[in-house]
């Protein structure tokens, strides 16, 4: 290899180690947050659910300003109770989206994927679990600002 190939692959192989991998870029406008709480199932208040008229809730209320993608993660401690994540548009009345379930050891989580518009809405953690029983939770959110 004559010299100045030489240094150009040094200098390459020096920016690849520099820079680590590829990232998947965040969508333009886009925010992480996260959200925590507890929830039981004598809670005063509720949400409606499938089936549920009046099912204890943890309601986190946000305006989006902007159109986009809702990518939403709902993790608690599996043993606890049965959790529920729901993305409730405001303007609309109606439910937006609902997660789907899976576990991984004493871990349970919920994803749930919507696109939405510009308005208000709500992520919403429902329980159907028993009064006495107080269940610590965490959503992780990627939404439109």
């Amino acid at each position: 290899m004559k010299g100045s190939s030489m240094r150009r692959l040094i200098i390459a192989a020096v920016f690849v180690s520099a820079c680590g991998a590829p990232t998947t870029p965040t969508p333009s406008g886009a925010i992480t947050e996260t959200m925590t709480g507890t929830i039981s199932g004598g809670d005063r208040t509720t949400c409606l659910y499938y089936g549920f008229p009046e099912s204890p809730c943890a309601s986190f209320a946000r305006t989006f300003t902007s159109d986009g993608r809702v990518d939403a993660v709902l993790t608690w401690a599996a043993d606890d109770a049965t959790l529920l994540l729901q993305l409730w548009d405001v303007t609309a009345a109606r439910v937006a989206a609902t997660g789907r379930f899976s576990r991984e050891g004493r871990m349970a989580s919920m994803t749930l994927q919507s696109t939405v518009s510009i308005g208000p809405y709500e992520f919403r953690v429902i329980t159907a679990g028993a009064p006495s029983v107080i269940t610590s939770f965490t959503i992780t959110a990627q939404h439109p600002r």
